[in-house]
C-alpha cells in the first residue's frame, strides 16, 4: 500500500509539473532574451520585435553579415530589476549577469519595452544602459 501511495504521489507531482505554465507576462521577454541575448541570434529575435526594436535588429544583422559567429558564448542570465508602464507600453529594467569562461562575471543593465501591436504583444524597443 505504501508503494502505491508513493507511486501515485510521484505521478500527481509529474502531472502538476507538466501542466505548469511559464508566467505569460514574461513569456515574450523570455523568448526575446533567449534568442537575442543568450543565443546572440538577431535573426531569430526578429519574430518577437516590432518598431524601433525590429529596426535595431535589422541594422545589427546588416552590420555583422558575413562575420563568423563566436564558437563559445558567455552564460547570460537576467532578473527583472523593475517594471513600469508608460501609456500602453511596459518597460522592463533588466539586470544581466554575464559569466565568461576564465573571466570574472559582470553585470549589464538593459531596458526592454513591450507593447501590444496589432493584437500581438511585441518587443518595441531595447537599450543597454551604460
Amino acid at each position: 500500500m505504501k508503494t502505491f501511495v508513493f507511486i501515485s504521489s510521484i505521478f500527481v507531482v509529474l502531472i502538476l509539473i507538466s501542466c505548469a505554465k511559464k508566467d505569460p507576462q514574461h513569456a515574450l521577454l523570455d523568448n526575446f532574451f533567449r534568442d537575442y541575448i543568450k543565443r546572440a541570434d538577431a535573426k531569430a529575435a526578429l519574430q518577437w520585435s516590432a518598431g524601433a526594436a525590429r529596426q535595431k535588429l535589422e541594422d545589427e544583422i546588416a552590420q555583422v553579415a558575413g562575420q563568423p559567429r563566436p564558437l563559445e558564448l558567455p552564460d547570460i542570465s537576467y532578473k527583472v530589476f523593475s517594471t513600469h508602464n508608460e501609456a500602453d507600453t511596459t518597460v522592463y529594467d533588466l539586470m544581466l549577469t554575464i559569466e565568461e569562461k576564465d573571466a570574472p562575471s559582470f553585470t549589464r543593465e538593459l531596458l526592454v519595452s513591450q507593447a501590444l501591436i496589432s493584437d500581438d504583444l511585441k518587443i518595441v524597443d531595447y537599450q543597454f544602459v551604460k
